[in-house]
């Protein structure tokens, strides 16, 4: 990341429009990327908003799935269990969005280091400052826009798993079939994978990016 003295330097044009030019360019981007770092901030609160009601859920039929496991069977077990996961980790996805913010801003006092100068030089100072505050930026909100993202995959896998959860105990009731060891070895092993390498195929599969 270049400092502000570097982005002074880089900044050689003596053409007055020039720089005025720069200057709305600039300030379009970083308006922008104001409005990235909002949506990621406004997307992972709804999603913890959705959790919380999620969570409640997952308290309500705790009672009813492990309060006799020879009933309900195991695999519908091993399916609440995983969904108590996703939903956790889609919590700490969410956490790591929020926390994940620039530090460095600039100050009222850019204003007083400029005095001595004429407009176009003015004008490059500030927008140094400008520039270095955009960089500084660009990278957390990317980093909030990643947690989100992943908060967001986990969310989708819980409701994914409550679907699931919900075809078993209907296959279970009324149709009276109980799914063998088989099929327990193979849901389980099949969330394990998913769990430590879902994240990883998809980001670099592109599935989840629009265009890519």
């Amino acid at each position: 990341m270049k400092s502000i003295s570097t982005i002074r330097e880089m900044l050689s044009s003596d053409d007055i429009n020039v720089v005025r030019k720069c200057q709305e360019f600039v300030d379009e981007r970083a308006s922008l990327e104001r409005m990235r770092g909002e949506s990621a901030e406004r997307r992972a609160n709804i999603i913890l908003s959705t959790l919380g009601a999620s969570s409640a859920f997952l308290v309500f039929t705790a009672s009813n799935l492990l309060g006799d496991p020879e009933k309900v069977g195991w695999i519908a077990i091993i399916l609440y269990a995983a969904a108590a996961l996703w939903v956790s980790r889609s919590v700490w996805y969410c956490i790591k969005s929020i926390r994940t913010q620039s530090r460095y801003r600039l100050t009222e006092e850019s204003v007083f280091e400029v005095q001595d100068k004429n407009e176009i030089d003015a004008i490059k100072g500030l927008l140094s400052g400008k520039i270095w505050e955009l960089q500084c930026s660009v990278q957390p909100n990317t980093e909030r826009l990643f947690y989100v993202q992943r908060a967001q995959r986990a969310l989708i896998v819980f409701v994914g798993i409550l679907l699931l959860l919900g075809v078993l105990v209907v296959v279970r009731n009324y149709l009276s079939i109980q799914p063998g060891p088989c099929v327990l070895f193979f849901v389980s092993g099949l969330g394990v994978i998913f769990w430590f390498f879902g994240d990883y195929f998809i980001e670099e599969s592109g599935i989840w990016n629009h265009g890519k």
